[in-house]
């Protein structure tokens, strides 16, 4: 998706960032900064997965691997007593 926003200006601390972003009135801030969080996280899990041996892997990272091919399955939850 194409925000049509532009990176203005950007700081930070190690735990967190600071940005300044120009968006268009018509993109809605929470779906601006859900999309902003989404790649980052992808970015930042890809880099610490290059540094560290793999302990287990999980449906959300055989999904980011593309390894689903297409079937997701929904969580079970058990049945009220």
């Amino acid at each position: 998706v194409d925000f049509e926003a532009q990176l203005i200006e950007m700081d930070g601390e190690d735990d967190h960032v600071h940005l300044l972003v120009e968006y268009p009135p018509k993109v809605a801030v929470s779906n601006l900064v859900n999309s902003l969080k989404g790649v980052s996280s992808r970015i930042l899990r890809r880099r610490s997965d290059l540094h560290r041996a793999p302990v287990h892997r999980t449906a959300t990272d055989a999904a980011l691997n593309g390894e689903t091919q297409g079937r997701l399955r929904r969580p079970r939850y058990p049945s009220p007593p």
